[in-house]
């Protein structure tokens, strides 16, 4: 069994996903690795096997996941373009004419994202730019997109109904997003239980508003995962495909320098389990996708416990379960630039 698979979803409803206010009237572009960990746990609580579910923020799953990216199949060559979060490290030198559409670039396809990987740099040919995509094949710039639709909250308890609005995120045909999986051990068990994950999923959806069908999907699984280099190349720099959580204060400090880009990003929320909905998770920093630090490709990261703290509860509220928030990340090698040694 290979330990490295894509996973891709073509979703066949509306998707919408909060951010760490939970605002309805922007959804997030990105689906983080965390989200859908955290969906994976919930399905596998709801299907019964509870045994694959982290007992402590000390356990381990057996597999690593990365956050989701677009992809698009060209019916013309018969071929999935991959796109791959533009690397924080890419400040590339063009002239002013294109300065803003370069700024605009948020993926990378993943043939141009090896050449990154292994020189460090990336000469830009302004035809390639697609809106925010950066590619030489040929794709719809919007294969993304959203519109807001206006709904009513209807009070409980009396009082008139509140409108509100929501945004949700549509994709074209032959596009949607996919995710690494990345074994840590191969077990066939532990893939028959991912495989019934998804089979729920699918249904269920994932993201905001699933009650009302958002978020459902079909997916394939894809044993032709190295589309990009995870091993090879001669660096002390890697990037993170998924958000990842240190393991320490120390660690971090260590994987630092002036070379290192990366940004920070607060994770909370909601508890989304019956009957804790009212209650908040703690919050969390992570180091966002596509940051660069001076660490080893591999999976790092910890999974922080996130559990509201049970002293401050109303009694009704102190059995709550543990709810942890998974930074297990994995992580690519990337030249910072192409003359390093």
């Amino acid at each position: 069994m290979k330990n490295l698979r894509i996973v891709r979803l073509t979703f066949t409803s509306p998707l919408h996903i909060s951010n760490v206010r939970g605002d309805y009237d922007i959804s997030e572009r990105v689906v983080h690795s965390d989200t859908i960990y955290s969906a994976i746990i919930e399905a596998w609580n709801v299907l019964g096997l509870n045994s694959f579910i982290p007992s402590s923020n000390n356990s381990t799953l057996g597999f690593s996941i990365s956050s989701l990216f677009p992809f698009y199949f060209n019916k013309e060559n018969n071929k999935f373009i991959y796109f791959l979060p533009r690397p924080a490290s890419f400040k590339p030198s063009v002239d002013i004419s294109i300065n803003k559409k370069v700024k605009k670039i948020e993926y990378i396809d993943n043939e141009f994202f090896k050449e990154l990987q292994k020189n460090g740099q990336l000469a830009i040919d302004e035809k390639n730019i697609k809106g925010s995509f950066y590619t030489q094949e040929s794709i719809d710039s919007s294969l993304i997109q959203s519109n807001v639709v206006s709904r009513v909250r209807v009070p409980r308890s009396q009082g008139d109904a509140q409108p509100f609005y929501t945004e949700r995120i549509y994709f074209k045909e032959n596009a949607g997003l996919y995710f690494f999986l990345q074994y840590e051990s191969e077990s066939v068990e532990i893939y028959k239980s991912l495989i019934s994950a998804l089979d729920y999923l699918k249904d269920e959806g994932i993201g905001t508003d699933r009650h009302i069908g958002n978020g459902m999907f079909i997916y394939e699984i894809d044993d032709n995962a190295e589309i990009i280099h995870f091993t090879g190349i001669d660096t002390e720099y890697a990037l993170n495909l998924s958000l990842y959580i240190p393991e320490s204060h120390e660690k971090i400090q260590k994987s630092l320098d002036e070379k290192c880009y990366f940004e920070i990003l607060t994770r909370g929320g909601w508890i989304t389990t019956y009957p804790y909905l009212t209650l908040r998770k703690k919050y969390v920093r992570a180091i966002k996708e596509a940051s660069v630090l001076k660490t080893q490709a591999g999976i790092y990261g910890k999974i922080a416990d996130i559990s509201p703290d049970r002293t401050k509860l109303p009694d009704v509220f102190k059995s709550i379960h543990p709810i942890y928030r998974i930074g297990r990340a994995i992580w690519v090698p990337i030249k910072i630039q192409a003359n390093e040694n």
